[in-house]
Parts: C-alpha cells; structure tokens; sequence
C-alpha cells in the first residue's frame, strides 16, 4: 500500500527539478517601456535643431504667351537635423536642403541661427551644414554594428512642424534596401513624418544610431515603416564633405545580378544568396584579381553578401585603394580572393548595340540562334556569343525568360560560339540533373538565366 510517507522522497525529488527547471528558463528582457525616454530627450535633445530652408521655385510654364518675365515665387521647406560637433556642424538629410537659397537652424533654447551648406551627397542623401557659433550640444555617436533588432529607440525632430517633437519604436530590420540607394537603412516603427528628415534616431543609451531619412507610406503620412540611414555611414561623408574632397566611391569592374532559387539549384547553393558576377570588366581590378563571370561572391570582408547590391555597399564603403577579401563560389568550391578597390571614375564605358548573320535552330531548347559576326563581336567586345532569333512558346528558353534579341554568351561556365558548342554545353551541363545556368546579354545588361531542360 502506497503512503504519504513512502512518496514524500519523490515528491521531494520534484520539487527540485521544478525549481531548477523554472530557474533554468530564459528571461526576457523589459520592453520599450523600460526606457526612460524623459532622461534621454532632457540629456540629448538640446542637440537637435529645426531646419528651416528658403527655396526659389521658377513659375511652371502652363503654355500661354505672356509679355512679363517668368516670375518665381519663394517657398518654405523644413527638416530636422542634430549637432555632430560643438563649433557648429550639422548633420541632415540631402534631400532637405538641396534647393535652399536660406537656410536657418533653430535650437531647443529658441536661438535662431544663419546655416551654410559645407557639403551634400544625393546618393547617400547625407548634407553637412555649419553655423557660427561655438560651445553648441553635439550628440553622442553609437556604433549600427552592434544595433539588434527589436531593441528600443527614439527620434526627435520636427513632423510637419512641429519642433523637437519625440517618437519611440524599436528596430524592426537592419540593412533594408530603399530606392536602391547604396544605403544599408534601419528599419524601424517609431513614427516618423514630413519634417523628421534629417532627425537623429537614438539608442536607449543616447547614442545617435541613424539619420531619419524615408517613410514608405501610401497616405503621404507614417504608416509603420520608417527609415535611418547608420551613422557611421552618414559621418564617413560627412568627414569628407568637411575635408572638401571629392566623394569617391569605389568599383572592381563587375556587374551582378541577384541569385534567385532557381539560380541556387543551378549552381549548386544552398539557398538564394550571394552576388553573382554576369560581367568583369577587361584590366579592372575584378580581372587582375582573377574573379571570373559565374563566380558568386559570399562574404566581402568577412561579412555576409546576401544580395547583389549588398556587394555594391561592400566595396563602396571601402576607401580607394584597400584589399577587400572575398569568399567566392565557383564551379561549386570556395575560394578566397583578395581585390584591389579602385575608383568608380575609372569604370569602362558600356559597350554598344548589335546587328545581324547566319542562323541555325536548336528544336530542344526552343530557340533559333545565329552566329555573330566578326564585326558585331568586335562591336560588343565578345569573344563569342549567339543571337536569339526567336523563341517558340512553351519551351524551355522561353520558361527561363529567354527572348528574341538575347545573347547567349556561356552555358554551364562553357563559352559558345556556334549551334555545336551551345548543344554540347548543354549536354554536358544537364548531365549533372538540375537547371543548367546560362548567361545572356540584354541589351546592356548582363544576367544568368536557370534553363530547366525537359
């Protein structure tokens, strides 16, 4: 007969392992409510300023005759921006001050002071204002690096006038790619509306993680997806519109072109990732470094690539002249090579457009090609190539998005010059099962295609 006495041990035993399993459950940190945004604005709010810009805008022409000159007519913009240094340098958005003719700062204590445009940079949408005056309120500048998603910040800036307003959020994404701007941008919920432009965006310890830079809205207002351009990113241009120096950005002479899941089977990944080279530039440094087209780079710097353009971010955040390590994928190994990074001013030109010659028709496939030309390939500067001439509906070709005018350039890594090497490329490609990844010419662009062989 079973007894209190006799299962007490037991019981005992359970309670233990309870208690340790409860002790053993992963707390969670508090939320944004754990903030004390108060503490925060009062410290590091006297930093941000209210922009206010004076524009010229000519009268559009409507078509009517007049005798009087055009008459222009002066227009008032606004945006935020915040103190980066105590002699008077501000940090804010290109795209506030890029047609002011007057531009003036109001601080939290209500001073009003005259702004001059040091610099700005459209592409990165950073500008680089100073006043005269010394002993301002500078922010504390964070490190987006160590940014986690989910974790709590605040703007401060000027919505649709209203100054030194402060909205709160948390992170919602990192390196979000907007009108592709060579841009990594911070997501994040906190509102954010016209006249936060340029405004700083804060970490829970008071450290400027971002620049308030876009909304994406279908109302004109915010609806839970706004955009921070890293501080680290915005203070490297503004270090060098201060210097006066040209912004240089930099290239290796390649083209790329997203890896879609189809893409991945074909080359034999994982997962869709990575940046795949469609062209490399003759004597750039991509060349002179041994990258190839076909290759898929996977790490630049040691830092993931996920997407075509963030190979583009990569290599122009980096200054002129330094090594950038890639991790690289080619005909399924890894392989690491170092690249010299060189000035985007010393890119090529695109090649032109194209012409006419004999044609053959590949019945598999469901396409007829031509040869080119010796003359079309000096033309495009191709060693090889074949011309789509058409494309029968419900083939393969016309499945991967092949289409009259393409060039097929390589199949399976294999150049083709004629009908024969084309067939025999895609023989010994398909052998392996799987899409068979071919790389055309579109006009001026070059992309791979997975052509899935019936």
């Amino acid at each position: 007969m079973t007894t209190l006495a006799s299962i007490r041990p037991h019981l005992a035993a359970l309670a233990t392992a309870l208690a340790a399993a409860t002790l053993s459950v992963p707390t969670i940190a508090a939320g944004p409510a754990s903030v004390d945004y108060a503490a925060l604005v009062e410290h590091h709010g006297a930093a941000v300023v209210h922009v206010s810009v004076r524009e010229k805008l000519a009268k559009p022409d409507d078509g009517t005759a007049s005798t009087t000159p055009p008459a222009t007519q002066p227009s008032k913009a606004f945006g935020s921006g915040f103190i980066v240094s105590a002699d008077g340098y501000i940090l804010t958005n290109a795209h506030v001050v890029q047609h002011g003719t007057r531009i003036r700062v109001t601080l939290k204590d209500k001073r009003e002071l005259a702004a001059r445009i040091v610099g700005e940079d459209a592409t990165t949408d950073v500008a680089l204002l100073k006043v005269d005056a010394a002993d301002l309120p500078a922010v504390r500048i964070g490190d987006p690096d160590r940014v986690r998603v989910g974790e709590p910040v605040a703007a401060i800036g000027s919505p649709f006038g209203f100054e030194h307003s402060v909205t709160a959020g948390i992170v919602s994404a990192k390196s979000r790619n907007v009108d592709d701007l060579l841009v990594p941008f911070i997501q994040t919920d906190a509102a954010i509306n016209p006249g936060n432009s340029g405004g700083p965006l804060f970490n829970s310890a008071g450290e400027v993680i971002g620049i308030n830079s876009r909304i994406w809205t279908r109302s004109g207002g915010f609806q839970g997806l706004s955009f921070a351009i890293p501080i680290d990113l915005a203070m490297r241009i503004a270090d060098e519109l201060r210097d006066g120096t040209p912004i240089e950005r930099g290239h290796i002479g390649v083209r790329t072109q997203a890896v879609t899941t189809e893409l991945a089977r074909a080359f034999g990944l994982d997962r869709a990732r990575g940046a795949l080279l469609v062209a490399v530039d003759p004597d750039s440094p991509a060349s002179r470094s041994g990258l190839a087209v076909g290759d898929i780079v996977l790490q630049a710097a040691g830092r993931p690539i996920e997407s075509a353009l963030d190979l583009q971010r990569a290599v122009g955040s980096q200054p002129l002249e330094a090594e950038l390590l890639l991790d690289v994928l080619r005909d399924g190994e890894a392989l690491e090579v170092s690249v010299t990074v060189a000035s985007a001013k010393s890119a090529p030109s695109p090649s032109e457009s194209i012409s006419v010659s004999l044609n053959d028709r590949l019945t598999p496939l469901g396409v007829e090609v031509r040869r080119l030309s010796p003359q079309e390939r000096q033309r495009r500067g191709l060693a090889e190539g074949l011309y789509v001439q058409s494309v029968s509906a419900m083939s393969p070709a016309v499945r991967a998005d092949l289409k009259a005018g393409d060039l097929i350039l390589q199949v399976g890594g294999r150049p083709v010059g004629d009908v024969t090497a084309l067939r025999e490329g895609l023989e010994a490609a398909g052998a392996a099962g799987g899409p068979v990844p071919v790389l055309t010419l579109r006009g001026e662009e070059h992309r791979f295609v997975a052509l899935e062989l019936d």
